[in-house]
C-alpha cells in the first residue's frame, strides 16, 4: 500500500492509496460492503482500486481496469480497451462524505496512478447520464463527451448500442 497526503484541511487530512490485491480489501469493504465483487475484480491482475480516507477512513474508491477488453459487469457488454488507454468504473463516495470534493481527489490520484505508472496516456469511463453531480466533476476535470451507451436486455437479449461523438 502506497499512501499520499494530497490535501489537508485544517481538521483533517485527505490520502489516497492504491490497492492491486485481494489481501487489501478490508479498505474497500469499509467503505461498501461487497467482498466477493471487490475480490473477483482483483483476481485477473488487471484491475486496481484507489481508495480515498478522511482522518485515515475509508471514504470512497474509484475502479480502474488495464485490460485489453473490459467486461462491464452491470450489463455484460465488452468495451475495448486501447494498450494506451485505462478505463476507468464504478466509483462511490460514501454519503457523509459527500460535497467535500473527494471525487475530485480520487480523479487526481487515478489520473497519477495511470499515467505516471502505468504509462497510460488516455482514461475512458462511463457515467451515467443522470448522474449530474458525476457528469459535472468530470467534465470539470477535462473529460469530454463522447458517445452515449444504451444497454440492457430486450427479449431476454443483451442489447448494446453506441452513438458516437455525442454532446
Amino acid at each position: 500500500m502506497a499512501g499520499l497526503i494530497i490535501r489537508a484541511r485544517e481538521s483533517e487530512s485527505i490520502t489516497t492509496t492504491v490497492i492491486t490485491a485481494g489481501d487489501e480489501l478490508t479498505m474497500l469493504n469499509e467503505i461498501k460492503n461487497s467482498p466477493e465483487v471487490f475480490g473477483n475484480r482483483l483476481k485477473t491482475g488487471d484491475k486496481f482500486a484507489i481508495v480515498v480516507c478522511v482522518d485515515g477512513v475509508p471514504a470512497g474508491y474509484a475502479w480502474g481496469d488495464l485490460a485489453a477488453v473490459h467486461i462491464e459487469e452491470r450489463f455484460g457488454f465488452h468495451i475495448p480497451v486501447n494498450p494506451d488507454e485505462v478505463y476507468y468504473f464504478d466509483s462511490f463516495i460514501k454519503p457523509e462524505y459527500r460535497g467535500k470534493g473527494l471525487l475530485n481527489n480520487l480523479l487526481c490520484a487515478f489520473v497519477d496512478y495511470a499515467q505516471d505508472r502505468k504509462q497510460r496516456k488516455h482514461i475512458t469511463a462511463i457515467i451515467e447520464k443522470e448522474n449530474k453531480r458525476s457528469v459535472a466533476v468530470h467534465e470539470a476535470k477535462g473529460y469530454l463527451r463522447h458517445s452515449l451507451h444504451l444497454a440492457g436486455n430486450c427479449a431476454n437479449k443483451k442489447i448494446r448500442y453506441c452513438i458516437k461523438n455525442y454532446c
